[in-house]
């Protein structure tokens, strides 16, 4: 073999190895969300509750990384043994500060707090099942998926999943919309009866302070 060709041989393979390398080279980025598995018993259906257990999602950079979080219907053959797809990921929230989204949201994850860099964020979980008896004592799985966005020419390694368990009560809890429209009625019409009050004190006391004169 020529000196040439040697030269361009050798050339060609270590540009082919640099190219192969590059993506171990760089730093790949991940997500993660802690925990991995949890159960939501009592879930009470006809009524908006948040659920105690939080998620915690944590990247691996060192500046602020906006994360998608969403709810998924998982497939009924990947499911915990007892358990079916939850019927309606609708019926799922994320609360993130100080918002609520429903089925799915972007984080802004990251944030320096007292001089120091915490690379995570606390995301809440609420469920809002409707008042449907057909509901009660169900138990049913949501997968919550995460996603990095990722930047031009960023390696980002695959998404977790966090398999979310719940379990229903064994009855409806009614709404207290009539309850609350009676107290806000009755509000308005204390308000309403101070208001007519106050005006016929008021005139009363005009009339009273008058000075007549008679011809």
């Amino acid at each position: 073999m020529s000196r040439s060709k040697y030269l361009a041989t050798s050339f060609l393979a270590a540009t082919l190895a640099l190219v192969l390398a590059a993506p171990a080279l760089a730093q790949e980025r991940r997500v993660a969300a802690s925990p991995a598995e949890f159960v939501a018993w009592d879930v009470p259906v006809g009524m908006f509750v948040q659920l105690e257990r939080k998620l915690i999602v944590s990247h691996n950079d060192n500046i602020p990384r906006a994360v998608s979080i969403s709810v998924v219907r998982p497939p009924g053959d990947q499911v915990r043994p007892g358990y079916s797809p939850i019927p309606d990921t609708t019926w799922v929230y994320f609360i993130y500060d100080g918002s609520m989204s429903v089925e799915n949201a972007v984080l802004i994850v990251g944030r320096e707090v007292e001089g120091k860099w915490e690379n995570w964020s606390e995301v809440g979980v609420a469920l809002d099942l409707p008042a449907w008896e057909n509901l009660t004592n169900q138990r049913w799985e949501a997968w919550i998926t995460l996603e990095l966005m990722a930047e031009p020419g960023e390696v980002v390694a695959p998404a977790p999943t966090v398999r979310m368990k719940l379990e229903t009560v064994g009855e409806v809890s009614r709404r207290s919309w009539p309850f609350l429209l009676f107290v806000a009625i009755a509000v308005a019409a204390a308000i309403l009866a101070l208001g007519i009050w106050a005006r016929r004190r008021k005139a009363k006391k005009g009339v009273g302070g008058r000075v007549f004169s008679h011809r």
